[in-house]
């Protein structure tokens, strides 16, 4: 009981608010544009254009020329293999962010080198959270192994143990809460994206139609409202910023508890002092 109230204390006090972490992720990014577009673009761009590939074949071969679903299960797999090589890029990028909170530099060729290097052990933490993620539509809990899964990706890039170590570490970490309410806000934040994105060219169109008095139903038929192509961009673009800002503001998250614990095991700290008093801290 006493460690449940612990957890509960210092998820809420000790660490940032969800709404914090995604306020600092959007600044963090717009201040280290470069580094941080480089590596989320290298590591989502592929993917996202694949799976419009995809959804453009699948509509054209399953529902226009009838065929089989065989027919695009080619493209399906080499989305999937895309998908997972994304993972040493956010390694690489976990790297470069807990470089410049340790030593206020970092370099990106450094980071993207330490990403490689240690693929499998990105693609173990990106199997797990992907595991997470699909697993939670249907069951609740799974949803815990993409928080850990993201805090130890976070917890490995910053430290010198092995993958196993910075999974232990991450389940220490009190902060299954803010993962939690971290993950709402970016539930709410992509629909966000999404409408922005898919409404500002009609807007910016329509403005300049009436400014300028030139013709733009070309460029409308386009990126207006009323096209399902750029309907579905707009979408995959709005996912890709939301997940980007969620490994950033992991980072975030992992930077602050790091600076909390003063590099310590906070947490069992805590534990072993309620055991010797039998009091918790809440």
């Amino acid at each position: 009981m006493g460690a449940a109230l612990t957890v509960t204390a210092l998820s809420e006090v000790g660490l940032p608010r969800a709404t914090t972490l995604a306020s600092r992720a959007i600044w963090y990014t717009l201040d280290h544009a470069g580094p941080v577009l480089s590596l989320g673009l290298l590591g989502s761009g592929p993917p996202a254009v694949l799976f419009l590939l995809f959804l453009r074949e699948s509509q054209e071969s399953l529902f226009v020329s009838g065929q089989t679903v065989a027919a695009v299960q080619p493209l399906a797999f080499g989305l999937a293999a895309v998908w997972f090589v994304r993972f040493p890029l956010r390694l690489a990028l976990a790297r470069y962010m807990a470089a410049q909170h340790r030593e206020g530099r970092a370099s990106l060729v450094g980071a993207l080198a330490f990403g490689f290097r240690h693929a499998p052990t990105a693609v173990l933490y990106g199997s797990l959270s992907t595991l997470g993620w699909i697993g939670g539509l249907a069951l609740m809990l799974p949803f815990v192994w993409t928080l850990r899964a993201s805090l130890a990706l976070q917890r490995f890039a910053a430290g010198e143990g092995s993958a196993f170590d910075a999974w232990r570490e991450a389940a220490r970490v009190p902060a299954t809460g803010v993962g939690l309410r971290l993950m709402g806000v970016m539930q709410f934040l992509a629909p966000w994206l999404f409408v922005v994105l898919w409404t500002s060219p009609a807007a910016a169109l329509g403005l300049v139609e009436w400014l300028l008095r030139v013709d733009v139903a070309a460029l409308r038929a386009l990126l207006g409202t009323e096209s399902l192509s750029w309907a579905l961009t707009a979408a995959v673009l709005a996912l890709m910023a939301a997940e980007l800002l969620w490994s950033v503001a992991y980072g975030l998250l992992a930077a602050s508890w790091e600076t909390l614990s003063g590099g310590a095991d906070l947490l069992a700290q805590v534990t072993a002092l309620e055991a010797r008093t039998g009091e918790a801290f809440s």
